[in-house]
């Protein structure tokens, strides 16, 4: 009966790559933790190919920061699995679809807190999603970056589609 719950958490969760497996909650800090497995038993090694693994054991869960579930802070924790190629025998870890290897935030935690950045400071970024200040300027200036390539894009596009473009002292 249980696990029909889980099903429905994992729609909200939004992460195909992984399904829930148990769920707890820390009331005064208002954060909700999924403790969250692979849907699939093996992964192919990204040295050779293979699928012919070995899985070593998880010896620690990762704490991984995903879109809040509304006014909750949602942690997943996942496994950090070893797992080592019989055809070649390099030894590697699983890596996720979901967040970068190393990194304590998913890419759509990411893409939300870029996209928080238009209109914003830095300090209310970091207050909305209660992330330290330097991650908000962090990904505040990703923001920029990416807004400054589209921009140059577009005007570079339209200077190209002009028929008698002409450049004055003012736009350098």
């Amino acid at each position: 009966m249980l696990q029909v719950y889980f099903h429905y958490i994992n729609k909200l969760v939004n992460i195909p790559e992984v399904c829930v497996k148990d769920l707890s909650f820390e009331d005064d800090q208002g954060i909700v933790y999924f403790l969250v497995e692979p849907v699939q038993s093996v992964q192919d090694c990204p040295c050779c190919g293979s699928s012919r693994v070995k899985r070593n054991g998880i010896p620690y869960h990762r704490r991984i920061r995903h879109l809040p579930l509304m006014e909750w802070r949602t942690i997943l924790l996942t496994p950090s699995i070893n797992m080592t190629c019989k055809q070649c025998n390099a030894h590697f870890v699983w890596q996720y679809e979901f967040v970068g290897p190393k990194e304590t935030y998913s890419h759509a935690l990411q893409n939300q807190l870029i996209q928080q950045g238009h209109g914003n400071t830095v300090k209310a970024m970091a207050g909305f999603q209660v992330v330290p200040y330097t991650t908000a300027e962090r990904y505040y200036k990703n923001g920029l970056q990416a807004d400054r390539e589209r921009t140059q894009a577009t005007c570079i596009q339209d200077a190209i589609e002009r028929d008698r473009l002409v450049l004055g002292i003012d736009d350098f």
